[in-house]
């Protein structure tokens, strides 16, 4: 689970960090967690169901991004809450 941390860019700034997923044409699921050298965690879920076709492949082209957001950015962290 942790392969986030054989990037070595990645353990610059993690301590550790991991992600599961598994998907169909129709759903969409991604559990991951990260602890940055800061001491401050991270855990986020996704269950998404009901897609149309090609829409999970979209979801994860795009999931490394959006997590990186989420983990190093305060400020969208921020707006996730208040939605």
């Amino acid at each position: 689970m942790e392969g986030i941390m054989e990037n070595p860019s990645n353990r610059e700034w993690l301590k550790h960090a991991g992600q599961k997923g598994g998907s169909t044409e129709f759903l969409f699921t991604n559990a991951a967690y990260a602890t940055d050298k800061e001491g401050n965690s991270t855990e986020v879920a996704f269950f998404i169901n009901e897609l149309e076709a090609g829409e999970s492949e979209t979801i994860s082209g795009s999931m490394n991004s959006f997590m990186l957001t989420i983990l190093r950015d305060e400020d969208f962290r921020n707006k996730l809450k208040e939605l």
